[in-house]
């Protein structure tokens, strides 16, 4: 058996964390990500270029007033903003840059919501965690990969980027193998032995339930998620969004069912000034559910923010316990669904056919 590098361990072990970070961020429904700052309204807290890591608001403590968030901004043409809440108010919070003169609201950024907020950035001791340069290199990443596209004629392509760099990681990654087995292989004398090649029967347990959950975890998460809505209280007729102050507006919701597996739609309105008729649809193979969603005008007139999740899961529970489950948490809801589902595969593997070793063939 050959040793294993102690910079290959650090690299697959890195990849691996990875992984289980991007699979958190789904489960939870606010991803973990780097970001970092373009301008100077935060410096020098976090100054300009700089990167910062985002943790997820299933991990952190609820927002107030002092802290750092990651809020989505409906006027600021970066989406993505981090800046400090400073005040509280009943349709949501007042946020400011530490570098900044006025609030986001005083420039015309509504009142930030609870849904809008995707994170907190990182700090140890009561610093932030900042990655000096980041910004240049993610900028710098994206000019040579958009360069890229360009020359080879795939600028039609929505994903030809992310997966142009996915390609050079991987093709980096398998050079880096191949020379490491190459530079270890030139210095060592082997003797080939005939031996006999098996596997665990749990690793191919768990390889099937893999392949397993990856589509029930698809079928819950691709169709959830958070829709925002913009409404105008406004005396004026005809504007998009425009409700009278103080006054409310209903919409009906539809669900629509097009898979072979009944599902059960978990809906929400949080924050303020939307309310749901109906919380929990079941809806069949090949039908259709709905709901009345309400939103309310505040009588102040301006631009507000209103909200609705959704949140999709096959019709393997009883729904009462299903509804206990997301109340928790949405991702224990899609562990305790996805555990459901599994579990018959699992006990019909032990009985025929077991966790021992299960030999391959001869190899010499």
């Amino acid at each position: 058996m050959t040793g294993r590098s102690p910079i290959w361990s650090v690299l697959g072990t890195g990849v691996v964390v990875l992984v289980v970070l991007v699979v958190l961020g789904e489960l939870t429904g606010h991803p973990l990500f780097l970001g970092y700052v373009e301008t100077g309204s935060m410096d020098p807290v976090i100054a300009p270029g700089d990167g910062f890591i985002a943790l997820s608001p299933m991990v952190t403590a609820p927002a107030g007033v002092g802290d750092l968030v990651v809020f989505e901004s409906e006027t600021n043409e970066v989406t993505l903003t981090v800046h400090r809440i400073v005040d509280e108010t009943p349709e949501g919070y007042i946020t400011k840059g530490d570098n900044s003169t006025f609030t986001d609201q005083a420039a015309g950024e509504p009142p930030v919501a609870t849904p809008q907020i995707v994170g907190k950035p990182l700090a140890i001791g009561g610093e932030v965690v900042t990655i000096p340069g980041y910004g240049g290199f993610v900028t710098g990443v994206q000019g040579g990969l958009q360069s890229g596209i360009e020359r080879l004629g795939l600028g039609r392509y929505p994903g030809a980027q992310i997966a142009l760099f996915l390609l050079i990681v991987g093709l980096a990654f398998i050079a880096l193998a191949v020379g490491y087995d190459v530079v270890v292989e030139e210095g060592r004398q082997t003797t080939r032995q005939s031996s006999r090649s098996e596997v665990r029967g749990w690793v191919i347990l768990v390889v099937v339930l893999v392949v397993v959950a990856l589509p029930v975890v698809t079928f819950m998460t691709v169709p959830s998620g958070t829709t925002q809505v913009t409404i105008l209280s406004s005396d004026s007729d005809g504007r998009p969004g425009a409700i009278e102050p103080g006054t409310d507006r209903t919409v009906p919701i539809g669900v629509t069912n097009t898979l072979y597996v009944p599902k059960v739609v978990i809906l929400e309105a949080p924050g303020t000034g939307a309310t749901l008729s109906e919380t929990v649809l079941v809806v069949p193979h090949n039908a259709s559910a709905s709901t009345n969603y309400t939103v309310t005008a505040p009588a102040e007139p301006g631009r507000y923010a209103r909200f609705r999740t959704e949140a999709h899961y096959p019709y393997v529970m009883p729904v009462g316990l299903l509804e206990r489950l997301h109340g928790i948490s949405p991702a224990i809801a899609i562990v305790g669904v996805t555990g459901v589902v599994l579990m018959p595969i699992v006990v019909v593997f032990y009985l025929f056919v077991g966790f021992q070793a299960i030999p391959l063939r001869e190899v010499g």
